[in-house]
């Protein structure tokens, strides 16, 4: 491992925010390197899981980032972000409008149904409101002995997550309306859905 990544892997680790933000900034970083030893979590993957919302923001932008890069389970860290309920981290992903946000886990669960799982009522509002592609029906496995494999609604059914239950039949049978509340509620004026990445934006040369 590169010096470098050694460093920020540690800074963010122990909370040291600004250390961190200093070597992301000063150093050249290999954002993409993967820890061998905590499952090949990367960089965006420990940021989010730490409540790192400035390294965060700073790592989304910064040049060669692959986003869609996943861990040993294929969990990618907006995956994480949902999974968690991170809204913060989920909102950062989201402005990025050609974020592939029906990308699966192994076991087939996308970012919808990892949050529908854990009861995330925010970020499931998030994820309707800010994505018209949304996949709503992808299902994915629980990890039951039977294997069986469930739809968002059905595992927030099946796990007592009432609010998301009365959120997911609304946006399933109303979508236009359900999407539109959400968007007034959330203050989301317009839809991002850029096919394409734009080009690499540059980190600031200075820390804040």
């Amino acid at each position: 491992m590169n010096s470098a990544e050694k460093a920020l892997w540690s800074h963010i680790a122990a909370r040291d925010y600004a250390s961190a933000k200093d070597v992301l900034i000063k150093s050249t970083v290999n954002v993409n390197w993967a820890n061998k030893e905590h499952q090949e979590n990367t960089l965006l993957h420990l940021a989010v899981q730490e409540d790192a919302d400035e390294i965060t923001k700073l790592l989304l932008v910064h040049p060669g980032l692959d986003v869609h890069k996943g861990n040993s389970t294929g969990r990618t860290a907006f995956l994480s972000a949902c999974y968690l309920g991170k809204v913060a981290a989920v909102r950062h992903f989201l402005k990025l409008g050609w974020l592939n946000v029906n990308q699966c886990e192994r076991d087939g669960s996308t970012a919808l149904w990892d949050a529908c799982y854990n009861g995330h009522l925010a970020v499931v509002e998030w994820l309707i409101a800010a994505r018209e592609d949304l996949d709503l029906e992808k299902t994915g496995d629980p990890g039951t002995d039977d294997h069986q494999e469930y739809k968002p609604l059905e595992i927030a059914k099946m796990n007592g997550k009432r609010d998301v239950v009365d959120l997911m039949i609304k946006i399933m049978s109303d979508p236009v309306t359900t999407r539109q509340m959400l968007r007034m509620k959330l203050g989301i004026r317009e839809q991002g859905n850029s096919p394409h990445p734009p080009p690499p934006l540059q980190p600031p040369l200075s820390v804040a």
